[in-house]
């Protein structure tokens, strides 16, 4: 989740610095005008902010429940991992969904594509 969150925060994670606030920026807008399905290797997540206005998010889903992602508008990076394989399992997704509602960041849907 740091990095999602130093991608979300320009950058910046804590009082350091993991990447320059140039090469942040130019990730984010890479991966938000991109028409490919999984651009640069991420996965995009579909989030509505609290005003229901769609939003960039971007990540990685891998096994057992994982869900790592930066919302750059909300400068934010999330991270759920659950000890779970059934890929039908629906946890993470509503994990998430409360930290979102919790956090007034609107709602976030995990794309099973």
């Amino acid at each position: 989740a740091a990095i999602y969150g130093a991608l979300g925060n320009a950058g910046a994670l804590g009082s350091k610095r993991a990447l320059s606030p140039d090469d942040a920026a130019g990730l984010v807008e890479d991966v938000a005008a991109s028409r490919a399905v999984q651009p640069l290797g991420f996965r995009r997540y579909r989030v509505n902010g609290a005003d229901g206005a769609p939003r960039t998010a971007f990540g990685h889903a891998g096994l057992a429940q994982l869900h790592a992602f930066c919302d750059p508008s909300a400068k934010a990076g999330v991270a759920v991992v659950f000890n779970q394989l059934s890929p039908a399992s629906d946890v993470a997704r509503d994990v998430l969904g409360a930290l979102y509602e919790d956090l007034g960041l609107g709602a976030v849907e995990l794309d099973r594509s």
